[in-house]
């Protein structure tokens, strides 16, 4: 019977080219998907510090909290601060655009409006200042209905400014 000579050296025929090649695409897709980790950590596709955020207008009398990027049918909330006006009034009107409310669902606003008017490019929410020496939080619980980037249009009696919310499917 014949004996089977041992290997010592395997023979393959290996680019070397294509191997570096392989491994530096691993190297990538290692790298995204900790970036993606990361991202989501961070708040980058929803709740987390990336994705809250706070607009101020020019003179300071408007100020407004939201999240930068919510989910599609998740809650999230707006929350309107308005610096007192000094007139001594004691209605407040905020109002949004109509593009931005058929994107979204207005579920509750607190205080609750006296009145709520609709014109044909914003709906106007009318509230009661109980002091009027002192500022007025305002909170509009929203459901996204629609994924996309959406222009959010505020106007109120202290002046008004304009942000984007993403919402992602």
């Amino acid at each position: 019977m014949a004996r089977a000579r041992p290997v010592t050296s395997l023979d393959l025929d290996q680019d070397a080219g294509a191997v570096r090649r392989a491994w530096r695409f691993e190297r990538v897709g290692w790298v995204m998907i900790a970036l993606a980790i990361a991202g989501g950590l961070a708040g980058a596709f929803g709740d987390g510090p990336l994705s809250s955020a706070t607009v101020v207008s020019a003179d300071g009398r408007v100020g407004v909290n939201f999240e930068r990027v919510v989910r599609y049918k998740a809650p999230s909330t707006l929350e309107v601060r308005l610096a007192p006006d000094g007139t001594g009034d004691t209605t407040v009107l905020v109002s949004l655009d109509t593009a931005y409310l058929r994107a979204v669902e207005v579920m509750r606003v607190t205080p609750e409006p006296v009145r709520v008017r609709a014109w044909f490019d914003r709906v106007e929410y009318q509230l009661l200042r109980p002091d009027p020496t002192h500022s007025v939080m305002i909170s509009f619980a929203i459901q996204a209905g629609a994924p996309g980037r959406h222009r959010v249009r505020l106007e109120t009696t202290s002046g008004s400014m304009e942000f984007d919310q993403l919402v992602l499917p």
